[in-house]
């Protein structure tokens, strides 16, 4: 199978190049060394993920084509951010019941929130849960992207991520986030931006090396005082990833090790892990104040890339493969003030107990900035009451 995956790869010459089968051939190699550690079945579907990112980097980055006809409910200034999170099992979020105070911050803003009970992801690994968020299908079967669609209603459109290229590979999720107005990689030794405007300074080296998600923040602020009437932000987080103890600052390493777990290395897991939901709580925190200091029309939707198992069962630890903690997400929505008063009648119909899967969030995003199409069908929003 992997032979026949790599021949396949190599030989079809419309989306690979020598770079392509190069990567593939490590991938190969290193997939075959994973068999004596690894079962076969999980090394095949690695392997078979990341050629098929290798497939679409070509295929995605075409979808660049002016959209006509889309239609808009809103003439006002307005911001909708959109935070895609890393390896959160929402069981661990204080705000969907946990008994560790893992979202305080969230939880002071409650009666702000709309918190979704029921959403899954499509896929549990970042490449493919990231890229169907991003898709849209319409009814004559065309393929286009958020982003796409976002720009072709007069939206300026912002990626700020602390997630890069793989081993020094370009990737799907890259080229969504490449082909915003402005952008910014900052995982890695070097920022890789769009311009000079996000060419950024950090005044503390070492911190932006230790590469926590706060570091985002400067450009989201960045972006926040652009003068656009219209602005689409993303930001794609590293969350929980682990290594989990590297994901935040020592000042956010509140909790200790739970006792009922039972071995050390997974009371660990669990204690390093809810630190991690702690400092993601903050940095959402700060999205919302800096959108409710700008006074206008605005909402932020965060929601996870996959989930991760940490404490459900015995075989298994820091892993996404699992049901259902791998599938299991948070997906929570904040709205300002002001879109509250404008869009009452289209909120009072959410329904946050209906269940819903993540390769649908492009929908309900649009539908979210009030935006529709006549070839799109908006039942698919998490907002429709069909």
């Amino acid at each position: 199978m992997i032979v026949f995956c790599a021949f396949r790869l190599k030989s079809d010459k419309r989306y690979i190049n020598k770079k392509y089968s190069i990567y593939a051939a490590i991938l190969l190699i290193y997939s075959i060394c994973c068999l004596t550690i690894q079962p076969f079945n999980r090394v095949i579907f690695a392997f078979s993920a990341h050629i098929e990112d290798l497939k679409d980097i070509d295929r995605f980055s075409k979808i660049q084509t002016p959209i006509k006809g889309i239609q808009t409910k809103s003439k006002e200034k307005e911001t909708y951010v959109f935070v895609i999170g890393e390896s959160v099992d929402r069981k661990h979020m204080e705000i969907y019941g946990y008994n560790r105070p893992t979202t305080p911050h969230f939880e002071k803003i409650r009666d702000k929130l709309f918190v979704f009970k029921n959403v899954t992801t499509a896929h549990v690994f970042t490449s493919g849960a990231v890229k169907s968020m991003l898709l849209i299908k319409n009814n004559t079967n065309q393929i286009w992207s958020l982003v796409q669609f976002f720009k072709s209603a007069g939206f300026k459109t912002f990626w700020f991520s602390n997630q890069g290229k793989v081993d020094n590979f370009d990737n799907s999720v890259m080229r969504f986030g490449r082909s915003c107005n402005e952008y910014a990689f900052i995982h890695g030794k070097d920022v890789i931006y769009s311009s000079e405007n996000y060419n950024l300074t950090f005044e503390d080296e070492q911190r932006r090396l230790k590469l926590w998600d706060e570091n985002l923040l400067k450009y989201f602020e960045k972006a926040l005082s652009d003068s656009s009437e219209k602005k689409l932000i993303i930001l794609h987080l590293k969350g929980s990833h682990p290594p989990i103890d590297m994901r935040y600052p020592p000042e956010f390493a509140k909790f200790s090790m739970p006792k009922q777990y039972y071995n050390e290395k997974k009371s660990l897991a669990v204690c390093y892990f809810d630190n991690s939901i702690l400092y993601t709580d903050h940095i959402l925190n700060e999205v919302i104040k800096g959108l409710e200091k700008c006074g206008e029309t605005s909402a932020m939707l965060y929601l996870s890339d996959h989930g991760q198992d940490i404490n459900d069962t015995e075989e298994c630890i820091l892993t996404a493969r699992t049901w259902p903690d791998g599938y299991e997400v948070p997906f929570v929505i904040w709205v300002s003030e002001k879109y509250r008063k404008i869009n009452t009648a289209f909120i009072k119909g959410w329904n946050t107990n209906l269940k819903y899967v993540t390769d649908k969030t492009a929908y309900s995003l649009i539908d979210l900035a009030r935006l529709s199409h006549p070839d799109i069908d908006l039942s698919n929003s998490i907002f429709s009451r069909k």
